[in-house]
């Protein structure tokens, strides 16, 4: 229920394929009430303790539950989606708290440099003085930011 949320609102979350195989075999296990449950069909009492034997068996250290809201965050970031559908997605009312959550990878910061430069370098770059007059560089600069 809405009133179980942080801002008390109600909000839909897509299922995908992956996510609905899922929770279909979860239902096997499960008492009717709550998703996950243990093989005696009870629910988890603690699912910190689960998710940390979980850890244990994969050998990852340092690492805490809410650490995988921020990796999914950076990770729709990284792959080019923009923020107020990630803040929809994460639950944020506001964009800037999804911001909190993105850590732009170097790559992405590299690859859309990159981009800015293919789109600009040509425009940015001076043309000799001897192929056209000063009046009209300037008069082509502003056409193309006009255009484009």
């Amino acid at each position: 229920p809405a009133s179980s949320t942080k801002t008390h609102k109600m909000r839909q979350i897509l299922i995908k394929p992956n996510l609905r195989d899922i929770l279909k075999q979860a239902k096997e296990t499960s008492d009717g009430i709550y998703v996950f449950c243990n093989r005696l069909k009870t629910k988890y009492h603690q699912i910190r303790t689960m998710f940390n034997r979980a850890l244990q068996k994969a050998g990852i250290e340092n690492l805490i539950f809410h650490d995988l809201r921020h990796s999914a965050i950076t990770l729709l970031s990284n792959m080019g989606n923009d923020m107020p559908t990630i803040a929809k997605i994460a639950g944020h009312a506001s964009i800037r708290t999804t911001l909190r959550y993105a850590h732009s990878s170097t790559k992405v910061q590299e690859d859309a440099m990159e981009q800015l430069d293919n789109k600009m370098g040509s425009f940015w770059a001076p043309k000799p003085k001897s192929e056209e007059p000063e009046n009209e560089l300037h008069e082509k600069r502003v056409e193309y930011s006009v255009i484009n």
